[in-house]
C-alpha cells in the first residue's frame, strides 16, 4: 500500500531543514497526518494535546509543523 504525503508536506519538504520547523499547517492537512476523518475532531485533539498554535488572525489559529511533529512523536508507543 503507497502512502501518499498530503500536498503541503511535500511543498514544505522542499524547504529548507531549517525553515521547515516553521511553516504553519493547516487544519485539513493535520487532519490527514493524523489520520482523523473529521477537520473538528483533529483540531481538538491538536488543541488538547497542548500544541501551541500561532494567531494569524482573531478567527484563526493554526500550528506549526515543527510542534506538530514533535506532538505525534510524543504520542508513539514502543512495541
Amino acid at each position: 500500500m503507497e502512502v501518499v504525503k498530503p500536498d503541503r508536506l511535500a511543498v514544505i519538504e522542499t524547504l529548507p531543514s531549517d525553515v521547515q520547523d516553521y511553516c504553519l499547517i493547516d487544519w485539513k492537512t493535520c487532519a490527514a497526518i493524523l489520520g482523523a476523518k473529521d477537520i473538528e475532531h483533529a483540531r481538538q485533539t491538536v488543541v488538547s494535546g497542548g500544541v501551541p498554535l500561532v494567531h494569524v488572525s482573531e478567527r484563526r489559529k493554526l500550528p506549526r509543523w515543527g510542534a506538530l511533529r514533535k506532538f505525534i512523536e510524543s504520542r508513539e508507543r514502543l512495541p
